[in-house]
């Protein structure tokens, strides 16, 4: 059995980050009814209205034939597979079920008369290790999925191992990981004007901001400084107190302390500093191209890439890039060339395979999947 693959990982919109979904768009049926979607809903928000569990978003997605990051856009039609007639009855649509484009009235109609969007749209979607929530009115607590989160939070992940999807109602996907500590510190928003500000202290975060004409500032503040930006994909790496790893992968990021104010354009990164002027803006590594073989018990991944190049391969049992079974890290040989293997039980799988600098700069990361693996694969 063979599979080639060499797909960038798409992160935008409300659905991180990570790996690709294997998902079938399916039929209208007597089960499923419609939903338009108004400004700031999600697919958490919606599966959350319907089924009274936001985590079944999934289900959602892939009626809808939609894969990760799950793009949904005010007007769209949604199939809700399953809804009950009372469910279906108090919905924001009351539309016919069909998979028909929404026409312009019913786009103004879902978008003007959406309400104010609430300041505390932000949920776990996934939560992988040991995360805890600290909340100014409460003992802190175990971070576990679908938990709601206000600004003032903050979340630590207590293990390198640890990795938390959040997601807003703007449609930002963020994924932190690493012995991290995050702070929401804005969530404000309005169908005029709305700000996004964190910051992370230690840690590394992986955000995707889509373009909408209502955010005026997304910004993370790290100890070295301030990244910030309109809309974008990219991933912020705090190596210690005074250093912070930048890769932009699309968009533009503005990035400012003491020293100055830089631009950083899609496919370049920097390494912010507080005791001397940071580095200078270098182009990102080539993305690696992957090519995915099984053998018994056995994933085999061959990496091409730059000669000499170092690379990171993880292994996840989820097409969101959450349950993280093995990995491994390693350098291309001097034709540009690595090959791995990687041990693992009969099942489905999606590798994502990044290439970094020895600063730990990011190229946009390759992600392969759904790789099925069976128990007599030759």
């Amino acid at each position: 059995m063979r599979c080639s693959f060499s797909i960038l990982a798409g992160l935008l919109a409300t659905g991180m980050i990570f790996g690709l979904s294997e998902t079938w768009a399916t039929g209208a049926s007597s089960s499923e009814t419609t939903h338009i979607v108004s400004a700031g809903e999600t697919l958490f928000s919606i599966a959350l209205h319907y089924y009274g569990d936001g985590t079944r978003y999934r289900r959602i997605a892939e009626a809808n034939g939609l894969k990760p990051p799950y793009v949904i856009h005010p007007g769209q039609k949604l199939l809700i597979p399953g809804a009950t007639a009372e469910t279906a009855s108090v919905g924001p649509s009351g539309s016919e079920p069909t998979t028909s484009p929404a026409s312009p009235e019913e786009i103004a109609r879902a978008t003007s008369s959406a309400p104010l969007l609430l300041p505390t749209e932000m949920t776990a979607l996934e939560v992988e290790g040991d995360a805890r929530l600290i909340r100014s009115t409460e003992p802190a607590r175990i971070l576990r999925r679908g938990t709601r989160l206000e600004e003032g939070d903050i979340l630590l992940l207590d293990s390198r191992e640890a990795r938390v999807l959040l997601s807003t109602s703007l449609g930002e996907r963020l994924v932190l990981e690493g012995a991290a500590r995050f702070e929401i510190r804005e969530l404000s928003a309005s169908e005029a004007d709305s700000r996004r500000i964190y910051r992370l202290e230690s840690g590394r975060l992986e955000f995707a901001v889509p373009h909408r004409p209502d955010l005026s500032l997304f910004a993370i503040h790290t100890p070295s400084g301030r990244v910030a930006l309109r809309s974008g994909e990219g991933a912020l790496t705090v190596l210690d107190s005074h250093r912070t790893a930048i890769s932009i992968w699309r968009g533009e990021a503005t990035v400012s302390n003491a020293f100055g104010v830089r631009d950083v354009p899609a496919g370049r990164g920097m390494i912010l500093r507080t005791l001397e002027p940071s580095d200078t803006i270098v182009a990102l590594p080539e993305t690696p191209h992957v090519t995915i073989e099984t053998a018994p018990h056995t994933i085999v991944v061959a990496i091409a890439a730059e000669a000499e190049r170092n690379f990171r391969v993880i292994l996840f049992s989820d097409a969101d890039g959450m349950h993280n079974v093995g990995g491994v890290t390693g350098h291309t040989d001097q034709t540009g060339v690595a090959v791995r293997r990687l041990p693992a039980r009969a099942g489905r799988y999606w590798i994502r395979c990044t290439t970094l600098t020895r600063t730990f700069l990011e190229g946009i990361p390759t992600a392969a999947g759904p790789i099925l693996l069976r128990e007599d694969n030759p």
